[in-house]
């Protein structure tokens, strides 16, 4: 009885959450600590359907936040044939990864040098029901947004970005 109580408590905090977002279109979840961080990554390769997001990241920023878990989340990702377009960094990090997209399923546009010297420490990954942003250094913590409309929106952003980066 005891166990099933505990199992119950731990339970909890998820079923409050599926409650409160229930019937809703839009909400917001958020995501605190590395540990969360992965499992906001996991529940990516698991959105049914997917085959490919878009994101506007600092390549160097990601990878370093956990290197081992982010270079075989990109291969079973890839392996998953989920594509991605990126648009990253100018850093020597990214220009490796560049060498990688056909293998990676990913094509990649880098920002003009001179953005180089901005703080380019977070991402936005956009996908056709959600908007995620995650921030890499210090704080790990990411936002994940369900709104059609601001998903729209991040894709328009996206895709001018996309047309005018040579």
């Amino acid at each position: 009885m005891r166990e099933k109580e505990e199992r119950i408590k731990e339970l909890l905090p998820d079923l409050v959450q599926a409650f409160r977002t229930a019937g809703r279109a839009s909400h917001v979840r958020i995501y605190e600590g590395e540990d969360a961080i992965k499992e906001l990554y996991e529940s990516i390769l698991d959105i049914k359907g997917l085959s490919k997001y878009d994101i506007i990241c600092s390549e160097k920023d990601w990878l370093q936040m956990n290197p081992k878990y982010f270079e075989r989340y990109k291969k079973r990702r890839s392996a998953k044939g989920i594509r991605t377009r990126l648009i990253v960094e100018t850093s020597s990090i990214a220009q490796m990864r560049k060498k990688d997209e056909i293998k990676d399923l990913s094509e990649i546009k880098f920002l003009p040098p001179a953005f180089s010297s901005l703080d380019f420490s977070a991402g936005a990954y956009i996908f056709p029901d959600r908007v995620v942003f995650v921030s890499y250094r210090k704080e790990h913590v990411a936002t994940e947004m369900f709104s059609a409309g601001i998903s729209a929106f991040m894709q328009t952003i996206f895709d001018f970005m996309w047309k005018v980066i040579a």
